[in-house]
């Protein structure tokens, strides 16, 4: 199958030429009928009003200065408090506004939605860093409009200030809380510099002198305290030397009379058994060991050494005796003298103790406050931050609270403190010229429209020729065969006074079309209000 034929420019101009009626008819009923809805369209004019925003005039340190961001948004708000159902309806209802909207029983939120739409408000920058917006109302009649601007005007600058009433009370209590706060915070740190004082007072400048003293006072008393501990020490040794020597005395020792006596009476017995032995020896040169006189004298000197053994047995037992006997006289003689010396050592050893504790507990103190010393300069580093903190929190303090004792509470603490003002820079006019509808412009747009719908229409009916043959150029595409002949067409007299007559029935239909359907699409172009989008209409 032969695809499309595609048509030239001058193929699609004679099937609108073919289409003209079908071109001119729209063209003349939607021309016409926009002409005359913009014509019937009413003047709207338009009042404008200046509002100057001056800054704040205190410190920016207490309340932030406004930007253009701050501006923008505020206005947002007050328009929101100004454009309310409530607000623009008590304007509606003071200018009688919109009677044309309220006769067609036109809901409440459409006449609300109109207004909204007419009032137009516009952020300025006047120069040197000053801020300004505009504030315009359209309308059809220019009195109404001036008074409706200025009312605008009006409500939003009472809206400033009860929006500028609330901010500064939040401000106040901002500033109250911000008090607050600060005040806890000095009431702690000084705590906390009461706390360290009395804890560590040798952090305090000047107090570490003060403490050195004391460690060297100590020191020297705890010299002079090891002093009487050795010195007390050294009298002990000497005492229990005293008693040991006196506990060492030797007491044995016997009567030297009686121990001379035992002496010669020994020496007697020693001699006689010499003799005898030498004797006996001479006997036993001359007889034997039996015999009488040999055993005699070995009996005589047997009978001798038992003497000497009973004298010495007995000087023994009699020295004994005595050396008991002297022991006893001798302990009861030095038994004072012990016992003094003991009370005195026990005495002198319960004083060492207690110095030697005194001391233990001097030496405690003396490490305590080394360690102190030790401490002193990193307690001394805390306690000037504390310094530096509470008088950074104090002046921050003292500087807030005379920002709040120096706030007015009248006009001061609304203009100076809400951050900016609204004042009236110009005021609104009685407009002399309108602003709305452009109607030339209207005017080429409703052509413009007439003619696109006609093409449209007539390139509608002639799209089904399209796709037909129609003359030698769709045979030889569609067919791919050479168009030999054609046969003209036929037309006989009756044919033609019927195709005249059919021509006039059409021209009266299409006149009493247009007739007909220009009031009709005059009044829903009206009632519809399509065209006040564009005009900006009332």
């Amino acid at each position: 199958m032969a695809s499309f034929r595609v048509r030239t420019p001058a193929e699609y101009l004679r099937m609108i030429w073919r289409r003209k009626f079908f071109v001119l008819v729209p063209l003349i009923i939607v021309a016409t009928t926009l002409a005359y809805a913009i014509y019937r369209l009413p003047d709207v004019y338009g009042s404008e009003t200046m509002i100057l925003v001056e800054q704040s005039k205190v410190n920016g340190s207490v309340v932030t200065q406004p930007t253009q961001i701050d501006i923008t948004s505020r206005l947002g708000t007050i328009r929101n408090l100004v454009t309310s159902r409530t607000g623009l309806k008590e304007i509606i209802d003071n200018f009688n506004l919109y009677r044309e909207l309220k006769a067609l029983n036109t809901p409440e939120e459409v006449v609300l939605d109109e207004m909204r739409r007419h009032i137009d408000i516009q952020v300025k920058n006047t120069g040197s860093g000053a801020n300004a917006f505009t504030i315009m109302f359209k309308g059809s009649d220019p009195e109404t409009v001036k008074n409706v601007t200025a009312d605008l005007a009006t409500r939003f600058i009472n809206s400033n200030t009860d929006i500028q009433v609330i901010e500064t009370k939040r401000l106040m209590d901002q500033m109250e809380e911000r008090l607050t706060q600060n005040k806890k915070q000095l009431e702690e740190i000084e705590a906390q510099r009461a706390r360290m004082q009395a804890e560590h007072p040798e952090a305090i400048e000047g107090n570490d002198k003060t403490l050195m003293a004391q460690i060297n006072a100590l020191q020297l008393q705890r010299q002079s305290m090891q002093t009487s501990i050795d010195s007390a020490k050294n009298n002990i040794v000497m005492m229990e030397q005293m008693l040991a020597t006196i506990n060492s005395t030797d007491f044995s020792q016997s009567d030297p009379i009686r121990s001379l006596a035992e002496g010669q009476e020994a020496a007697t017995l020693r001699a006689r058994k010499a003799d005898y032995t030498a004797k006996l020896n001479s006997l036993l040169k001359i007889y034997k060991e039996k015999h009488p006189e040999v055993q005699e004298v070995r009996a005589q000197i047997e009978a001798i050494e038992n003497q000497i053994e009973d004298a010495k047995a007995e000087a023994k037992k009699q020295r004994t005796e005595d050396r008991e006997e002297i022991q006893k006289q001798r302990a009861e003689a030095k038994k004072p003298e012990v016992e003094g010396l003991k009370l005195r050592i026990a005495g002198s050893k319960r004083e060492v103790d207690i110095k030697q504790n005194e001391l233990n507990q001097l030496q405690a103190e003396i490490n305590r406050l080394n360690a102190k010393v030790e401490m002193i300069p990193s307690l001394q580093a805390t306690v000037q931050k504390i310094e530096r903190d509470y008088n950074t929190l104090k002046k921050s303090y003292d500087d807030l609270l005379v920002q709040k004792n120096n706030a007015d509470w009248g006009s001061k603490l609304v203009t100076e403190l809400s951050g900016n003002t609204f004042r009236l820079q110009d005021p609104a006019y009685v407009p002399q010229k309108p602003v709305a509808p452009q109607r030339w412009l209207l005017y080429v747009l409703s052509l413009f429209l007439g003619l696109a719908s006609g093409l449209v229409i007539a390139l509608a009916v002639e799209a089904r020729s399209l796709f037909t043959i129609q003359d030698a150029r769709d045979v030889e595409h569609y067919m791919h065969l050479p168009l030999l002949v054609t046969v003209p067409q036929i037309v006989t007299d009756n044919e033609r006074r019927q195709r005249a007559m059919l021509r006039l029935v059409q021209f009266a239909g299409v006149l009493l079309l247009i007739l007909v359907s220009i009031p009709v699409l005059v009044t829903v172009v009206q009632r519809s209000r399509v065209l006040n989008i564009f005009a900006g209409a009332y």
